[in-house]
Parts: structure tokens; sequence; C-alpha cells
């Protein structure tokens, strides 16, 4: 069953977004609107029904990790919890 969730201060409207559940978040990342690409990453809290925006970073891991540039805008992408919390 569905039900409609009246959380404010989430992503605006878009299609070709991701979508994981991590937890007891879902992420919420990219996609594209009317006339642009996103690159805002988003998380929903699912115990307190919140939305949060988040600053996009991903972790080198073939070097021994350390902070990489953020992906770029996209739509129409994969996308998966690689486990750890953040």
């Amino acid at each position: 069953r569905w039900d409609k969730v009246g959380a404010k201060d989430g992503p605006s409207a878009r299609s070709g977004h991701r979508m994981v559940i991590a937890g007891d978040k879902l992420v919420v990342y990219g996609g594209m609107g009317e006339s642009k690409y996103f690159q805002d990453l988003h998380v929903f809290h699912l115990p307190t029904s919140r939305w949060t925006s988040k600053a996009a970073m991903v972790t080198q891991r073939q070097n021994g990790g350390g902070p990489a540039q953020a992906p770029g805008p996209r739509a129409g992408f994969a996308m998966w919890p690689d486990g750890t919390e953040g």
C-alpha cells in the first residue's frame, strides 16, 4: 500500500533520477528538470519523514581512499549503496 507523505524540503520535480535505500534512509541523486540536469543529493530519513540536502562526495577506493570530486550532473545512471553509513 502506498501512502502520501507530506514532507517539506524535498527535491524539486524531476525525472531520470536514481534512488536507493541505505538503512533507514532513501537517497536521491541527480535527474533532469525542464531545462537542466541536476547534481544534487537528497536524503529522506524514514523514521522521521524528513528530507535533508547533502553535499555529494565520493571516496576513491582504488588508491587507498580520500576525498574525490563528486559526480557531475546526470540522469539515467546506475547507483547503489556501498554498505557504509554516511
